[in-house]
């Protein structure tokens, strides 16, 4: 895609590299940016001015399907129709090779789906299983092993929050089906419940504690709530034809986790990304 837009760019005389197209802060500035500043200053105009000439100039076609200017970037809108259609087009017809090494005793493993048991399946869902199985399949078809696998968070503050619901706003009752969809109701309530209440906030903090700890009562509730969503959960997969090789739990790594969160703490290694700065974490 981007060596499309910058030979879109080579063709109106503009000298302008893969490198050099950023990605939008948000989508409704488009797919691709092409900022003008350094142009600018070769041609002593502002930014803008160079980027409403080069939008001018651009033709519209085969990827590109819209041009605008926003302050000094030049932002392209794509159209991923025909990108899908000559993706599909490459690998099925002429039989390109889909991956990044080409090297088909590669085993890949592929992460998607992970819904958080004791909330709500949504959309975002629906979406990254889409994605996740497309991308599965294509890689299939070109003939690499897929490993496809599934990382639920299934512990944390938003499991003790619906349990508190669960206790707190229904005294332990639940229905015959549905259950996980109605857990995440529970979730939804207690939620808008305890956002307003200190007192509450502090009681979910206790069941989060305690869950962590291993406390008896609220570990077996925890274990038949969740297995509630899990069954949900499989239906939907099942629904959809999705299988996976492997399910990973929040709950089965959490330790290791901190541990290795610590270790990396302790070398320096441990670094938090925020746009425009890298800081090192002490």
């Amino acid at each position: 895609m981007k060596e499309e837009v910058a030979q879109a760019l080579q063709s109106i005389g503009v000298l302008a590299s893969e490198d050099q197209l950023e990605i939008p802060p948000q989508p409704q500035f488009g797919d691709l940016a092409f900022p003008c500043f350094d142009l600018a200053k070769k041609e002593k105009k502002s930014p803008r001015e160079v980027a409403k000439d080069i939008a001018r100039k651009i033709e519209l076609g085969g990827i590109i399907s819209k041009v605008e200017v926003k302050g000094g970037y030049v932002n392209f809108f794509l159209d991923f129709k025909k990108i899908a259609e000559s993706t599909l087009k490459k690998i099925i017809d002429e039989k390109q090779c889909y991956g990044s090494s080409g090297d088909k005793k590669k085993i890949i493993m592929v992460e998607y789906a992970q819904p958080n048991t004791h909330k709500g399946f949504h959309i975002g869902h629906l979406r990254n299983i889409c994605l996740g199985e497309s991308l599965s399949r294509i890689l299939e078809f070109s003939g690499y092993k897929v490993v496809r696998t599934n990382y639920q968070g299934d512990i944390g503050p938003h499991v003790a929050k619906c349990l508190w619901g669960f206790i707190n706003l229904h005294e332990g009752e639940s229905p015959k089906k549905n259950r996980g969809e109605w857990l995440g109701k529970v979730y939804a309530e207690a939620t808008k419940k305890v956002s307003t209440d200190e007192k509450l906030e502090k009681e979910v903090r206790e069941i989060n504690t305690k869950l962590y700890s291993g406390d008896k009562t609220i570990v077996e509730l925890w274990k038949i709530t969740r297995s509630w969503s899990l069954q949900d959960f499989e239906k939907i997969y099942k629904e959809l034809d999705v299988k996976f090789d492997k399910l990973y739990f929040e709950s089965e790594v959490e330790k290791r986790a901190v541990e290795i969160a610590k270790e990396l703490l302790k070398k320096g290694e441990l670094f938090e990304i925020r746009p425009g700065r890298l800081k090192v974490l002490e």
